[in-house]
C-alpha cells in the first residue's frame, strides 16, 4: 500500500486542495451560497466553550486553528464571556494567547505553520480527507502542539457539495472508527500530547473522549 504525505500527498488531496480553492472564490454553487459565507469558519462556533476550557486549565500561550476557513469567527463572532460580557470576535476573547490560522483552501491563511504551539485545534476538517491521506495529516495536526489537541469530526453528509459532485464529507465513518484512528496515533507518536476528541454521529449525538 503507498504511503502518503506531507510532501507526497494522493492525486485525491491534491484535487481536493483544487476544489476547495474553488469554493472559496467562487462559493458553493450547487447550493447558491456566495463565497464569503462558503467555509467562513462558522463551524468552531459550538466549540469555543470547552476550547476555551481547555487553554486555560493547560495554560497555553498560543493556538493554531488547523483548517480554520475564512475564519470569521476571530473578528466577527459576538458572544458572551462567562462573567456576563458581551465580546467580538475570538481574538478579543483569547486576547492574551497568540493566534495562527491555516486553510490550504485559502489563500490568506494557506501558507504552513512554520513551529508549534500550545494549543492545536481542528473542527469540520478531516472528514474532509480522503481516508488514504488522514494517517499524515492527523500525525501532522498532532505534530504541532506542545500541550493540547482538540479535534471535532461528522459522521454524516455534509450540506455543501463539491464542484465534482460528490459530498464534502467526503469520509463518513463510526465514532468508533475515528477514535481507534485519532488513538492508534496518539499512542504511537504523541503519548505526552492531550488529545480530546468530540465525534458527532449521524444522529448528531456527540461523543468526546480525551486520551
Amino acid at each position: 500500500m503507498q504511503q502518503f504525505s506531507r510532501q507526497n500527498p494522493s492525486p485525491r488531496y491534491l484535487e481536493m486542495e483544487r476544489m476547495y480553492q474553488t469554493m472559496h472564490a467562487e462559493g458553493d454553487v450547487s447550493n447558491d451560497k456566495p463565497a464569503e459565507e462558503t467555509f467562513d469558519g462558522r463551524s468552531l462556533a459550538p466549540h469555543i466553550e470547552m476550547i476555551n476550557k481547555l487553554i486555560r486549565s493547560t495554560q497555553c500561550n498560543s493556538l493554531l486553528d488547523y483548517g480554520c476557513g475564512k475564519g470569521l469567527a476571530y473578528d466577527k463572532l459576538h458572544m458572551k464571556t462567562p462573567d456576563g460580557q458581551s465580546i467580538a470576535g475570538l481574538r478579543n476573547l483569547w486576547h492574551d494567547v497568540e493566534l495562527r490560522l491555516y486553510d490550504p483552501g485559502f489563500e490568506p491563511y494557506s501558507e504552513l505553520p512554520a513551529k508549534k504551539y500550545d494549543a492545536v485545534i481542528s473542527t469540520d476538517v478531516l472528514e474532509h480527507i480522503a481516508k488514504e491521506d488522514l494517517s499524515w495529516v492527523v500525525e501532522e495536526i498532532l505534530g504541532y502542539s506542545n500541550k493540547v489537541v482538540y479535534l471535532n469530526i461528522a459522521c454524516y453528509p455534509a450540506i455543501k457539495t463539491l464542484p465534482n459532485g460528490e459530498n464534502a464529507h467526503i469520509t463518513q465513518e463510526s465514532p468508533g472508527w475515528w477514535v481507534d484512528l485519532v488513538h492508534s496515533i496518539k499512542r504511537e507518536k504523541f503519548d505526552e500530547l492531550a488529545v480530546v476528541l468530540a465525534v458527532d454521529d449521524k444522529d448528531r449525538k456527540r461523543l468526546t473522549v480525551q486520551f
